[in-house]
């Protein structure tokens, strides 16, 4: 539909309804220019064959996928081909059980650092019909899969030329990736390079602000005993992203930057710890000091606060 459309930066498509489209071969091949696309109305249910759909956008820096559904799709072949300015692609709620035809899906990524496929499954795929997938990817790019089900077409081009896990949660992408001394490594633990870790990081020597201790692994810890992350540049205001253990940030300590909060080991007065959340929370405004929060009617206050009695 939009095929070769190269001087395009930006579509509308926020009323295509696509609800019986069967074939989207191509629809945005070639569209070298395009630099963003917002797919999140587009329904791909009864969607079959999406080969070379986004081959050669290469300004297309982010794609988010989440809305698709592939559930009848067979053909995926070239689908992201050339999508060369991709950093990261997370396709882990496509359904693969049907799809036939893979091959070079991801060739010429060229600077992928993160592919989340833990949900593809290579039953159906045909032999002669899977290879190169990931051709000219970034040789430590990191794939996250779950390898039952991908364990003899798809997991053997990757297993020599990537960082591939299984545990696919939230920091994912965090807790593998490893950079050490600033050139993007693959290791699932810094001890491998006889670095020190920090905060899902390696260094040869830790960063300012941080000395060196071995808890089994090498590891940088702050120099603030109530911080168990403390960035550099909050140091000087003693400021921290995650608390040590037995210290409580407050619930409305956030600072305008949205990352660095202060950590107490003391109830602060007019707060109470929920412990279950990790947090000092605010006591009713009458309270100066109290076990839990109140209302009008039940106040829960252990001591008032000043003016009142």
């Amino acid at each position: 539909m939009f095929f070769q459309c190269s001087d395009i930066t930006e579509i509308d498509l926020s009323n295509f309804n696509t609800s019986k489209v069967n074939n989207m071969i191509g629809m945005f091949n070639g569209c070298s220019s395009l630099t963003s696309l917002n797919l999140s109305n587009f329904d791909t249910s009864k969607v079959e064959k999406m080969n070379v759909m986004f081959c050669g956008c290469k300004k297309l820096s982010s794609l988010n996928l989440s809305s698709f559904d592939t559930s009848n799709v067979y053909q995926m072949a070239n689908m992201f081909l050339s999508c060369s300015a991709l950093t990261s692609l997370n396709i882990s709620n496509f359904d693969t059980s049907k799809v036939q035809w893979i091959y070079n899906i991801f060739n010429g990524c060229t600077n992928l650092e993160y592919i989340n496929m833990s949900n593809f499954n290579e039953n159906s795929l045909i032999d002669g019909k899977y290879y190169e997938m990931f051709k000219d990817v970034p040789d430590n790019i990191v794939v996250c899969i779950n390898k039952t089900n991908i364990l003899n077409k798809i997991y053997e081009q990757i297993r020599n030329k990537t960082c591939y896990i299984e545990d696919c949660t939230d920091d994912w992408k965090l807790n593998q990736k490893k950079f050490i001394n600033g050139t993007q490594q693959c290791y699932n633990n810094c001890s491998e390079t006889n670095s020190y870790e920090y905060n899902g990081r390696c260094y040869s020597k830790c960063p300012s602000g941080y000395f060196y201790y071995d808890n089994n692994i090498a590891k940088c810890k702050c120099e603030l005993e109530k911080c168990f992350i403390c960035p550099t540049e909050a140091l000087d205001n003693k400021l921290c992203t995650k608390c040590n253990v037995n210290y409580y940030p407050m619930e409305n300590d956030l600072l305008n930057i949205g990352e660095y909060f202060n950590c107490y080991n003391e109830t602060p007065e007019g707060y109470y710890l929920d412990i279950n959340n990790s947090l000092y929370k605010k006591c009713y405004y009458r309270c100066k000091t109290c076990e839990i929060n109140g209302d009008d009617e039940f106040h829960n206050c252990l001591k008032c606060n000043v003016v009142y009695l």
